[in-house]
């Protein structure tokens, strides 16, 4: 049965000697008929065990024309159809193997993508199907973290940049990425802190938005309201003391600054009070 032919490959000596037997055999025959038709049936079989043993060391091999030449040959002969599809399993496997090689380098995934699943579903054997998946997941993590640059999440792009670093990007975009997530922070504390009435925690917020070229206006808005904040502060530490023209310049600075009237309400209050005090002072001298 030709569709074992491997078995006959560790036994290639037996086909040495079937040809020097068929050769002495021949020889004795002579022109007898029915010997001469023997020995064409065997010179037959010696034929095909040879060429099932050619195919046979074209599928472990790694030569794709020999292994067409040796399935071209198999085809002539009518051998077993098992054997033929045995080699032509093995040139698809040899042909996806090359196909998988040619396309290690490419940038386009989905098409590294397909021809690896081409390789797996050929049984491809070689560690090009673990280089192949690696690239896939290099590939596919600078595509994700490339989308996530775009985000406006710093916590999204703190994600995007965990998994790129098991896909082994490329440090070039961690870094670009990880940049962008710094910037996105610094945006984000300068309005946050903006909102609140720290000074030193709004200098600290400028400084960094400053750092890393956040939007110029949006750093003059925290810059107005540092301004504000501490004409605030000015204005509510000498509204302890009775000193009218001390607080009234801090008021008006105050008001130049842009701080709210409801913080000016009770300042220009005290100055009228004050300003009634001194005024009885007078009237009783």
């Amino acid at each position: 049965d030709d569709s074992n032919f491997a078995d006959l490959l560790p036994n290639e000596g037996i086909v040495d000697t079937l040809r020097i037997a068929l050769d002495e055999a021949t020889q004795l025959a002579g022109g007898a008929a029915n010997g001469q038709d023997r020995l064409e049936r065997a010179g037959d079989l010696l034929g095909r065990l040879e060429i099932l043993i050619d195919l046979e060391h074209a599928v472990r091999g790694t030569d794709v024309a020999k292994l067409v030449e040796a399935l071209t040959v198999a085809l002539d002969r009518n051998v077993h159809p098992a054997c033929v599809e045995r080699g032509n399993a093995r040139r698809e496997q040899l042909n996806a193997e090359q196909t998988l090689r040619e396309e290690l380098d490419t940038r386009d995934v989905d098409r590294l993508e397909e021809v690896l699943k081409r390789a797996r579903e050929a049984h491809v054997r070689s560690d090009i199907v673990g280089k192949a998946q690696h690239r896939v997941n290099q590939l596919r993590g600078s595509e994700d973290l490339e989308g996530a640059l775009h985000s406006t999440s710093p916590d999204e792009i703190a994600a995007a940049i965990r998994s790129a670093k098991q896909s082994n990007v490329s440090s070039d975009l961690l870094d670009k990425a990880a940049g962008r997530r710094v910037y996105l922070l610094a945006q984000q504390a300068l309005r946050e802190v903006a909102e609140g009435d720290n000074v030193e925690d709004l200098q600290q917020a400028i400084l960094e938005a400053e750092r890393v070229k956040c939007p110029a206006e949006e750093v003059a808005r925290a810059r107005k309201r540092k301004v504000e904040l501490e004409a605030l502060r000015r204005l509510q530490a000498v509204m302890s003391g009775n000193d009218e023209e001390i607080l009234e310049r801090e008021v008006n600075l105050a008001r130049e600054a842009g701080v709210h009237d409801s913080h000016l309400e009770t300042a220009d209050l005290k100055i009228q009070q004050l300003k009634a005090i001194k005024g009885s002072r007078k009237s009783v001298h």
